[in-house]
């Protein structure tokens, strides 16, 4: 499973980030779907650009975010790809600079 995980320390008020990475995933236009039986934040449907996934977890005194791409399309995805390397790199980039711009809002009201 190919992966990026970005770490970010906070208070531990996981119901104040949850509100405020919600709203920010909301205004980049991402959903809530479900994804090999769990869910994860999308953005697209893969027919121009691969799919941008996010995942959140809040833990104790840390938010950790998992960001990845996948061809494909719809709901037929075929591989997850980190957010490294040249293939793919338009739409790594793109969701690169979104998840850096979610810790920037988290760091500031949390």
């Amino acid at each position: 499973m190919g992966r990026s995980v970005y770490t970010l320390s906070y208070n531990g008020d996981a119901e104040r980030a949850r509100r405020i990475a919600e709203a920010f995933l909301d205004e980049q236009k991402f959903k809530l779907v479900d994804y090999n039986g769990g869910k994860a934040y999308k953005l697209g449907v893969g027919m121009a650009q691969a799919m941008q996934f996010l995942n959140i977890e809040y833990l104790q005194n840390e938010i950790r975010i998992e960001g990845w791409i996948c061809p494909g399309l719809g709901r037929a995805t075929i591989t997850e790809m980190d957010l490294k390397g040249f293939v793919g790199c338009i739409p790594k980039k793109k969701l690169e600079k979104r998840i850096k711009k979610l810790m920037e809002r988290l760091r500031a009201e949390v």
